[in-house]
Formats: C-alpha cells, sequence, structure tokens
C-alpha cells in the first residue's frame, strides 16, 4: 500500500470515528479527515511529477543530424551564469 492510500484509509477511519464520537471532538476529527485527504492529494500530486522527472531524465536528448558552419564574422557567444562566464 502506497502513502496516498494509506492516508485515505485514515480519513475514512476519522470520519467513521466522527459519527460515533460525541460533539466536542467530532469538529476535530474532521478536521484531521480532511488533513489526511490533503496529504494524500499532495502525495498523489508528487508521485506524479516524480514519474515525469525520472522519465525526462532517462530520454535521450535529440540530436541534429549535422552541425550548422560557424559564421567566421560573428563573434563568440559568451553567456554569464552565476559569477562564472561561460563560453559557447
Amino acid at each position: 500500500m502506497d502513502d496516498a492510500q494509506r492516508y485515505r484509509m485514515n480519513a475514512a477511519e476519522c470520519l467513521s470515528a466522527a459519527e460515533r464520537c460525541g460533539p466536542g471532538y467530532r469538529a476535530l476529527t474532521l478536521i484531521i479527515a480532511a488533513s489526511r485527504l490533503t496529504l494524500a492529494r499532495h502525495q498523489e500530486a508528487m508521485d506524479e511529477l516524480l514519474t515525469i522527472w525520472s522519465k525526462a531524465q532517462s530520454a535521450v536528448p535529440i540530436q541534429l543530424p549535422f552541425q550548422f558552419p560557424r559564421d567566421p564574422r560573428r563573434r563568440q557567444i559568451v553567456a554569464f551564469q552565476g559569477r562564472e562566464v561561460v563560453s559557447a
């Protein structure tokens, strides 16, 4: 069982407990159930993002079939990244 399923089961248990407990604890139990449901949704979103990220990391970069010739009349491209200078 993954984390999101466990959070959803905990939320269901809290809802069931809220039906049986007194009015003083009912609101607190419902808040806990809502929190568990929020955790489940966040966990599912994180799992989806991690899946997308791992697919992007494993993808093969696209390479052009040939290199465009560089025009010798143009200056070299210089990019700044942080404090260091990167030459292309």
